[in-house]
Order: structure tokens, then sequence, then C-alpha cells
């Protein structure tokens, strides 16, 4: 009899070790968070880089279509910057960010570059790499300009808010690009 009552108690210990109904159940309950934080932060990955190739593809957009000139008017700038926005969208270009354009001129004699000439549109304060209209340009490369030509410059600067992780810093994107004028040596700004 006493040991039926042993066999008796250990049945119910020995069912509930090997029962596995509740194991999918609680796989998926510590694999579903970390699927879904994946998923999210993948959402967030492609939102960046997508942000960055349209910051890219605005600077570029720019900095072509200014060169393609011999002068410029305001109305023409406020096209480029239309233009920007344009392949910029979805994103916010000129309510979150910054772009710049800038006519960056070599003296025939030699010498430093100087900027002739820069104007921009946005909300952001971001200043210029190549620096301030009439000071000395700081060109990364310094045969980019030889002596006599000039370059078309257009940067573009916004800043990237994550949209699901609001807690994460806010990340600066930045794009240039320069093209030499097609048409004449420089482009000048009425």
């Amino acid at each position: 009899m006493a040991a039926h009552a042993m066999r008796g108690r250990r049945a119910p210990r020995r069912r509930f070790l090997t029962d596995a109904g509740g194991g999918v159940l609680i796989e998926t309950a510590v694999i579903l968070p970390i699927l879904v934080f994946l998923l999210l932060g993948g959402f967030e990955a492609g939102r960046y880089f997508l942000m960055g190739q349209k910051m890219q593809r605005a600077a570029m957009t720019v900095a072509d279509l200014a060169s393609r000139t011999e002068t410029l008017t305001a109305g023409d700038v406020d096209d480029l910057f239309a233009a920007a926005a344009e392949v910029s969208r979805p994103f916010p270009l000129t309510a979150d960010g910054r772009v710049l354009v800038s006519s960056i001129v070599r003296p025939a004699a030699g010498g430093d570059a100087v900027v002739a000439w820069q104007r921009s549109a946005g909300a952001a304060l971001t200043a210029s790499a190549y620096g301030a209209e009439g000071e000395t340009a700081t060109v990364p490369d310094a045969d980019l300009i030889k002596a006599g030509q000039s370059i078309i410059a257009a940067e573009v600067a916004i800043d990237y808010r994550p949209v699901l992780f609001d807690r994460f810093p806010v990340q600066p994107l930045y794009a240039h690009a320069a093209f030499r004028p097609r048409f004449s040596k420089t482009v000048t700004l009425e």
C-alpha cells in the first residue's frame, strides 16, 4: 500500500516535468520582445540610411543644377532650394535642416580660394564647412580648385530624430557635393 501511495504522488510530478504543452507559449514570450525590438530597430536603421541617401542626392542636385548656368538670379536660387526640398521628401529638409550653396573661387594670380558668394535656406543654424561669404574657403583638397577656376559647392544638413526610439540622441546628417561650372569659369549671382 505504501509503494502504491508513493507512485501516486510521483505521477503528477512526472507528468509536469514531461509535459511540453506550454513550451511554445513560454518560448514565444521570451523571443517576441527581442523580435519586436529587432523589427523596430531595422525600421529606424532603414529610415536613417534613407535620409542620408536623400540628403546626398539633394546636395548633388543643387550643386549640379547651379553649375549648369553662367548666372544665377534670386529666383534661380529659390528654385534650387525647392528642388532640394523635393528630392529630400518625405523628410522636411527646409523645416528641420539647412541647404547651402556657395561659389568658391581661386584667383588667377594664385593664392587662397575665397567664398565668392553663398546663399542658404532652412530653419537649422548650420554653418558652411567651406566658410562664410567673402572669407578664405576651407577646401578639403587643395588641388580641387586650380588658379583661375571655381566650384559650386552645395551642402545639406539635417538632424535625424528617431520616430520610435525617442530616447536616443538626435544624430546630425551632413552631405556635400561640388561641381565645376560647365559654361564659364565662374557662376555669378545677380
